[in-house]
C-alpha cells in the first residue's frame, strides 16, 4: 500500500468533502487497475471521473486529492 502514495487514479465512486465519508477511485499498480477505498479533505466533492493523487494511507483506505 505504501507504494500508492504519490501515485495518480480516477475516482470511480464519488468521493465526499471534508473526510465526510468514503468513496472509491481506480489506481493502476504493476500494470492491473485496483478498485480502493479513498476519502479527501477537500471542501469539494470528488465525483466521478475526477483524476486524483493519493497523499498519504490512514488506516487501509487512500486520502486523496484533487489533480489541477
Amino acid at each position: 500500500m505504501d507504494n500508492l502514495i504519490g501515485l495518480n487514479g480516477q475516482v470511480y465512486i464519488p468521493i465526499p468533502a471534508n473526510m465526510n465519508g468514503k468513496g472509491r477511485i481506480q489506481i493502476s499498480v504493476l500494470g492491473a487497475t485496483h478498485e480502493i477505498d479513498a476519502m479527501t479533505r477537500g471542501a469539494n466533492r470528488l465525483t466521478s471521473g475526477t483524476n486524483v493523487k493519493v497523499l498519504q494511507i490512514e488506516n487501509a483506505i487512500l486520502i486523496v486529492e484533487k489533480v489541477i
